[in-house]
């Protein structure tokens, strides 16, 4: 199923906090929505680093997952370019 297909990223003012963004993510199956904590992006990216290792021994795999992290912040790159770069399948 494609990430478009499962769940909305949408970045808007909050009133709660002086209208700065946030982001909020809703999941489009059962319409749930959350606001995604920097503690839920820890526990999300550990476990991502965790399987990469299993699947690439000697601790490359969270290597790979922080140079895609940081293609994706400090080098602002699109899906498609990222995907391309480390050979992402499209799961479309």
């Amino acid at each position: 199923m494609r990430s478009e297909d499962k769940l909305a990223v949408i970045m808007e003012p909050f009133d709660a906090y002086g209208g700065k963004m946030w982001v909020r993510v809703k999941l489009l199956q059962n319409d749930n929505c959350f606001i995604p904590s920097f503690e839920d992006l820890f526990r999300i990216i550990t476990a991502i680093c965790e399987c990469e290792d299993l699947k690439y021994p000697g601790g490359r795999g969270r290597f790979m997952v922080r140079d895609f992290l940081k293609a994706c912040c400090e080098e602002r790159a699109d899906w498609e370019t990222i995907r391309r770069r480390y050979a992402i399948p499209s799961r479309g």
